[in-house]
């Protein structure tokens, strides 16, 4: 009997707060705080990455072939043939790349590509291959008449990466979305019943009834339940 008494009593005071309100409040920071780098990561996108991708695309074809030097600088904002010497190559879906030996200053240059292509596909170790180096990098390698882009070779190709600009912004938005209602999850109850008497007070007005109280059957207007002392139970 004394232990009825005491639930009772803890009953009425009302139930402690669920245990998952704790976990839905962390969830919920968690979910914000990636909602603030993903943010970051679309400003970073559209103010940075892609206007860099652009400028570095019109540059490459603006670019003029390089004159004639007694002594080569590594990089220059010109465009250099130069004869290479296969190495080797690497021809996996993972890993597509060529090994090319060639005079000073590009003695040895590992040549990434996107796919096996025209070039990469038969090349072997012995041949003698022509790459066009710009700005210290070889962007493009010709065997004969047959040419191929290098990975490194700038792209005018700006739909991916905006297309990862918009992800991180729908992602920003949907992580902040969620994780705000998990924040506030605990006082879901409380911010259901606050909104429908906005709405009903919108509704019928002030002289209407829109508001709940303790030891009320029915719903007060503004005046009553603002103005009348609560009634006990």
């Amino acid at each position: 009997m004394t232990t009825t008494r005491i639930d009772t009593v803890r009953g009425a005071d009302g139930p402690p707060p669920p245990p998952r309100a704790g976990r839905n409040r962390l969830v919920g920071a968690a979910l914000i705080v990636l909602s603030l780098a993903a943010t970051l990561t679309c400003y970073f996108v559209f103010t940075t990455w892609l206007p860099n991708d652009r400028t570095l695309y019109r540059e490459y074809k603006a670019a003029e072939a390089c004159p004639a030097r007694r002594v080569i600088p590594r990089s220059e904002n010109c465009l250099r043939k130069v004869t290479f010497t296969v190495e080797g190559t690497r021809k996996t879906t993972k890993n597509m790349r060529a090994t090319l030996l060639g005079p000073e200053p590009f003695p040895r240059m590992v040549v990434p590509f996107g796919d096996r292509g025209p070039v990469l596909s038969g090349l072997q170790q012995g041949d003698r291959v022509t790459g066009t180096v710009w700005r210290g990098v070889v962007v493009v390698v010709a065997e004969g008449d047959v040419r191929q882009n290098s990975a490194d070779a700038p792209r005018d190709e700006p739909q991916m990466t905006a297309a990862v600009g918009t992800f991180a912004g729908l992602l920003a938005a949907l992580a902040l979305m969620f994780g705000a209602m998990l924040a506030v999850s605990q006082n879901k109850q409380v911010v259901r019943q606050a909104g429908l008497a906005g709405v009903n007070h919108l509704e019928h007005g002030p002289a209407g009834p829109a508001f709940w109280r303790f030891g009320r059957e029915d719903r007060q207007n503004f005046w009553d339940a603002t103005g009348n002392p609560r009634r006990d139970v």
